[in-house]
């Protein structure tokens, strides 16, 4: 699967287990913003540095889903490899 479409999948599962999903730029000028989620009121929002090259968002993205239960939600097989692959670093 290429980065293009892994990444559109990507945004739609952003989008069904509730989180927004904003690219725009986090250079503070400090250096030191980063992509990450945030909670405001009740939106669950995840900010994506879009400086990033496509396959780092790729990376940023499946990272933060690791933090999920997504047994219950399709994946292609590729994604649901990569997920669980990042899942088995963190043991």
């Amino acid at each position: 699967m290429d980065d293009q479409a892994l990444f559109s999948e990507l945004k739609g599962l952003f989008e069904k287990i509730g989180l927004e999903l904003k690219e725009q730029g986090l250079d503070t000028g400090d250096g030191k913003a980063q992509s990450g989620q945030v909670r405001i009121r009740e939106r669950k929002i995840f900010y994506l540095d879009d400086a990033l090259p496509l396959r780092d968002k790729v990376r940023v993205l499946v990272s933060a889903l690791k933090k999920f239960d997504l047994s219950g939600v399709y994946l292609s097989p590729y994604l649901r490899e990569m997920i669980e692959a990042e899942n088995e670093k963190e043991k």
